[in-house]
């Protein structure tokens, strides 16, 4: 039941998410326009790598090192005070390093310098301590409130072109808000700071290195692509990329709710040698994201012809044509979110996890060069789409012996099969009726019901894991 519930708590967060761009994404678009957005694309895609060297993968090896030991206060106490003296070592250098960098630039310093608010969230962002801790509600409540003040601040200030500057200091300051507001809660998670040794940290240094160059990696070849489109091909297709790219981001950020709350979960049943459920439960998982993956891909890319023009406006014309294959990236990507992000990492399979996405980066670079020189924006969807898959076939072959990888991907054709027609049904209603709010909402509606309907008829996996759970649920609910 708490797996459930922080399922839940992350969910709702991610549908927040996935909201609050639906609601801003239009009206920045028109505001602020193409050009801006690439701007803002490309500081933004630099501004990652200090970001990364800052993080130096902390977040999520503390995650899961606090799961570890979860109920072991003193233990569990000695770790964070350790990856907190890392995390401000590791400030100082990527924030030295972010302001040599601003001081050699010849344009747009001062969205390079607003844009550094977002390092100085890495070093007081805790959430990862109480993620590894499950306490999802601390995190999600207090995020939630950070994320609708500045939903309501973007209408207020953002007003013209030129308030580019504000937009982007909104971006960066709300998490950052967000995270000081978790700080006072650690005080009865802890016992009293002792200073670490030194030989402890550079223990974790080690280790935490050994997830960073795998995060480096999947930034470069996430990232790049906005940085040699815009070499190549310019702001404005840049801009087309980047906003097809947060539609299908923040799509894959309610996959990601389910997912994120599995790892310490995972993490702990390691701790305690509880293969058979880890086994368990991660088939289980990876059927829901592949339901769920499959429907969300099948609407984006059913609504994509008129899509683009009535969200972003008539100057993304171009956008609307990459929604008609950068979903196939969330199906992709659901996949190994289970495979890799969860179960390799949480069963310290860090070594085969490297691999699948390093193999990831030498596959991006040349392929991004190839397509973008030809396709520009669209050949970055397509690199970027090929890049994901070959990590997610590397993982599904290290995971082979771990999984019957037919059993693991069962029924992954009746999806296939219940989003072609549900494409199909939306490809139909979109030439036939005027694009507007209420249409899209009945076209959702639609598109559920034939997809849903259908798994059900093909009788999906995905319909038995369900059934337990709504039963433990419901029975809770009755309990109440």
């Amino acid at each position: 039941m708490k797996l459930l519930k922080n399922m839940a708590y992350n969910s709702f967060y991610q549908v927040l998410l996935v909201i609050l761009p639906l609601i801003t994404a239009p009206y920045i678009s028109r505001v602020l326009g193409a050009d801006n957005i690439g701007i803002n694309a490309i500081v933004s895609s630099v501004n990652t790598y200090f970001v990364l060297l800052c993080g130096l993968g902390i977040n999520l090896y503390g995650n899961r090192e606090i799961a570890y030991h979860q109920n072991n206060k003193e233990e569990r106490s000695k770790i964070f005070y350790e990856l907190l003296v890392l995390k401000a070592i590791m400030f100082f250098i990527s924030g030295t390093l972010f302001l040599i960098m601003v001081s050699l630039q010849r344009k747009w310093q001062i969205f390079y310098l607003v844009q550094g608010l977002s390092i100085v969230n890495v070093f007081f962002d805790v959430s990862w301590f109480f993620m590894g801790l499950e306490k999802y509600k601390i995190i999600v409540l207090r995020n939630t409130a950070i994320q609708i003040l500045m939903l309501v601040c973007i209408f207020i200030f953002v007003k013209q072109p030129g308030d580019l500057v504000k937009y982007i200091f909104l971006l960066a300051g709300a998490p950052l808000l967000g995270s000081l507001s978790i700080w006072p809660l650690l005080r009865r998670e802890l016992v009293p700071a002792v200073w670490p040794k030194f030989s402890n940290i550079w223990q974790h240094f080690k280790l935490t290195a050994v997830l960073f160059l795998p995060q480096v990696a999947i930034s470069v070849y996430v990232t790049t692509n906005k940085t040699i489109l815009g070499a190549l091909s310019g702001v404005t297709q840049t801009g087309y990329f980047y906003q097809s790219y947060v539609i299908v981001s923040t799509t894959l950020g309610l996959i990601g709710g389910l997912n994120s709350a599995l790892l310490p979960h995972l993490a702990n049943l390691f701790s305690e040698q509880e293969h058979a459920k880890i086994e368990a439960l991660t088939q289980k998982i990876m059927q829901v994201n592949l339901a769920f993956s499959i429907l969300l891909a099948s609407g984006i890319i059913g609504v994509s012809s008129t899509f683009a023009v009535f969200f972003f406006g008539s100057s993304f014309q171009e956008a609307g044509k990459l929604l008609l294959i950068f979903p196939v990236n969330i199906v992709i990507i659901s996949i190994s979110s289970v495979i890799g992000s969860q179960f390799l990492l949480a069963t310290k399979k860090n070594k085969e996890f490297a691999f699948s996405v390093f193999l990831g980066l030498f596959v991006s670079i040349p392929l991004n060069f190839i397509f973008i020189s030809s396709f520009d924006a669209l050949g970055a969807v397509i690199a970027l789409i090929a890049t994901e898959l070959s990590v997610t076939l590397s993982q599904l072959f290290f995971v082979r012996k771990a999984f019957h990888l037919r059993q693991l991907l069962a029924g992954f054709w009746k999806y296939v099969l219940a989003g072609a027609c549900t494409v199909s049904v939306l490809l139909y209603l979109n030439t036939t009726i005027s694009p507007s709010l209420v249409d899209y909402l009945f076209q959702a509606i639609v598109g559920c019901a034939v997809y849903v309907g259908l798994i059900f008829v093909l009788r999906a996996p995905f319909i038995q894991v369900m059934r337990p759970f709504i039963g433990e649920y419901m029975g809770h609910l009755k309990r109440r």
